[in-house]
């Protein structure tokens, strides 16, 4: 920050033992536990090197770190070793520009020169040293004082390591002091107020709190200027920075929207008074974060020393993170040098574009768009919501001036840049109306129409098929199909019917199993249900007696069809079955009298069947099971002898029904006999 407390950059380490120190020149030298640091004036990295340290400081040409128990000097200019020295313990450290180092900790006080140790008091240890003209000032915490809980400790020693001066703040707990205005220091305390004892040459009167900032624990963190001089100061009552969520702005993280909702700011004036007549202004910089030109957001006239001033932010603010705040008064004038962290508004400023190349259009035939970004979108008509219209396209289907309302992820909510007035056209009519029932009978028709306008034209289409000399408002439909109208006004505007489906009564008849089977066998035969009441089964065109029902078992062959009724009185007759029953046992053929002995049992069988037949010499035999369908499903060849034969076949991965086993000899002799299969 500059001197007067404006952020000239920023970086950011991970680590959370971060400590700096910066030298007249504004170089910035930082230790983050491991690592050592340099960072020049315009925040750019110079050198860095691995090191131990968490306490670090500068003083003319010397830099030193310093870990619990070893400090380190090292050269500004790259960051080479001087020298180091371990030590009994460190909390901090403090340099001077003659080089002398001064450190405090749990063990005691120290100093070095040129890294020797020069003297140790080990009875005075402090948590916060700093070097001053005059010796070093240290802090130190006296935890549990029995009359004021805890409290704080400072002392001023002299080089010698003489202690000049003690003094104790009460109900404190010291966490830092650093050397301020004629040798006396600025300190850092936790609880939110300080007393001081009022003997000595230290008056109550003359320690002013610059910044008090509670926690969500109640922890109060005060800076206080400890000096004896009276410094005029108007700033933030709350710090402008946030501790826990990091840089969110004054309002510790809580996000405010461009014209929101008012918010207040807390004020407070150090070491003087306001007179009659005093204004305090809440300013707003530019959004580039100067002051030249200020927005006032709010205004108070007051006299009281401190409060609270409410305040809202403008509507149009450009997107930027770089607005600040300040607060300003008149009497006496003052402008304090604090000022917020970066506002960083973030409510959208996003315009809205329409397609095509003209305000005037058939309805639905533009669209309205907004480029989608982290944010909801909410279009309005006239100023008016309209429901359900939420994404980044809009269709307008009536004239207005349309809009789109933009919502980010903080639930900072803005309109579009800009508005877009539209003439849109209506559309025609083009709801079809039948004038029957979307099934008809065979021969029939229906007749659809669209609303007639004198105005507008027609044309008539099947499916996407164009039907040609069909301009009317109406059309006769004959055909099963899907129908529909392009309606053309005078304005130029089409509209498309909805689609008009129309399908002509048929029913269709199926076979429920093979159609072709042995005698005694038989198939189930089935209509199609698209909603028949009534059915007459036929063969062979003649009409099946008592054959009436949706399905029907066919044990004959020929050909089948089943005439049916739906409920309007249409009829249709289905396709044609072809049923086939051709399968029959084979006679037995005696060439050679070979086979005249052939035997099959067990017959019905559900695993092995034997075969059983004399052979009078030796030769090969082919064995074969054909199912309805003709199909081989066993063929096997078998070598056998003169004599009674018995060969069994294995039938349990047949599925139940009849087949055919035959026996074929190589001089052409066949003998088929019919075989039940059970399971």
């Amino acid at each position: 920050m500059d001197a007067i407390g404006n952020i000239v950059w920023v970086r950011e380490w991970d680590y959370v033992l971060t400590k700096l120190a910066v030298d007249s020149a504004g170089s910035v030298f930082v230790t983050r536990g491991d690592t050592l640091r340099k960072y020049t004036t315009n925040g750019a990295v110079s050198w860095s090197e691995p090191m131990l340290g968490i306490n670090i400081d500068v003083e003319g040409n010397k830099l030193i770190v310093a870990s619990d128990s070893v400090i380190t000097m090292v050269t500004k200019s790259n960051g080479a070793l001087v020298g180091s020295i371990t030590v009994p313990d460190c909390e901090a450290v403090s340099i001077t520009k003659a080089g002398e180092i001064y450190y405090t900790g749990a063990a005691g006080t120290g100093k070095l020169l040129n890294m020797n140790p020069v003297w140790f008091l080990s009875g005075l240890n402090g948590v916060s040293i700093d070097a001053s003209a005059t010796g070093v000032w240290i802090g130190k915490v006296i935890f549990e004082s029995p009359d004021f809980n805890d409290s704080s400790l400072i002392a001023l020693i002299d080089p010698m390591g003489n202690i000049n001066y003690v003094d104790t703040m009460y109900k404190s707990r010291i966490m830092k002091v650093c050397n301020g205005y004629n040798n006396q220091p600025l300190i850092f305390s936790q609880f939110d107020f300080i007393t001081i004892a009022n003997d000595g040459f230290i008056s109550a009167a003359l320690f002013k709190p610059y910044i008090v900032y509670w926690d969500s624990y109640g922890v109060g963190f005060v800076l206080g200027k400890y000096n004896t001089q009276s410094i005029p100061k108007l700033g933030f009552s709350v710090p402008f920075w946030n501790t826990v969520n990091g840089w969110l702005g004054y309002w510790e993280g809580t996000k405010k929207c461009p014209g929101g909702a008012p918010f207040d700011i807390s004020y407070k004036v150090y070491d003087t008074s306001f007179t009659p007549g005093n204004i305090i202004f809440i300013e707003l910089s530019d959004v580039n974060g100067s002051f030249s030109q200020p927005t006032v957001i709010g205004a108070l006239g007051t006299t009281n020393a401190q409060g609270q001033i409410n305040c809202q932010l403008p509507s149009g603010l450009t997107n930027s993170p770089n607005y600040v705040i300040r607060i300003r008064s008149t009497s006496p004038v003052l402008s304090g040098a604090q000022t917020s962290i970066n506002l960083q508004i973030s409510a959208p400023l996003v315009p809205i574009a329409l397609s095509g190349t003209g305000n005037t259009f058939c309805a639905k035939a533009e669209s309205l768009s907004v480029v989608p970004g982290s944010y909801s979108q909410q279009w309005q008509k006239n100023g008016t919501n309209i429901i359900g219209a939420i994404s980044t396209s809009y269709l307008p289907t009536t004239n207005g001036t349309y809009k789109c309302i933009l919502t980010d992820d903080y639930g900072c909510s803005r309109a579009s840049t800009n508005q877009i007035t539209v003439n849109v056209l209506p559309l025609p009519s083009a709801t079809i109306t039948p004038t029957g029932s979307q099934e008809i009978c065979k021969n029939d028709s229906v007749v659809v129409s669209v609303p007639a306008n004198v105005n507008n034209t027609y044309q008539w289409y099947k499916g996407n098929i164009l039907l040609s000399g069909q301009t009317a408002n109406l059309y006769t439909a004959k055909s099963a199909g899907n129908y529909k109208a392009i309606v053309t006004g005078a304005n130029g505007c089409t509209k498309t019917s909805s689609t008009y489906k129309l399908s002509v009564y048929k029913s269709t008849a199926s076979a429920f199993g093979p159609t072709t089977f042995c005698a005694g066998g038989s198939v189930v035969l089935g209509s199609s249900n698209n909603g028949s009441i009534s059915w007459l089964w036929k063969l062979n065109n003649v009409n099946i007696p008592g054959a009436v029902a949706q399905f029907y078992a066919a044990t004959q062959a020929g050909t089948y069809k089943v005439l049916t009724t739906n409920a309007n009185g249409c009829t249709s007759v289905t396709n044609a079955i072809n049923v086939v029953v051709n399968c029959r046992e084979g006679d037995e053929t005696d060439l050679n009298n070979d086979l005249i002995n052939y035997q099959l049992y067990p017959n019905p069988a559900n695993e092995v069947v034997n075969i059983i037949w004399e052979s009078t010499f030796e030769e090969r035999v082919e064995i074969s099971c054909i199912d309805v369908l003709g199909k081989t499903v066993i063929a096997q060849g078998v070598q056998v002898g003169n004599g009674d034969q018995n060969y069994k076949l294995n039938c349990s991965n047949l599925a139940a029904g009849v087949y055919i086993v035959r026996v074929s000899v190589a001089d052409g002799v066949v003998v088929s006999k019919r075989l039940v299969v059970t399971k």
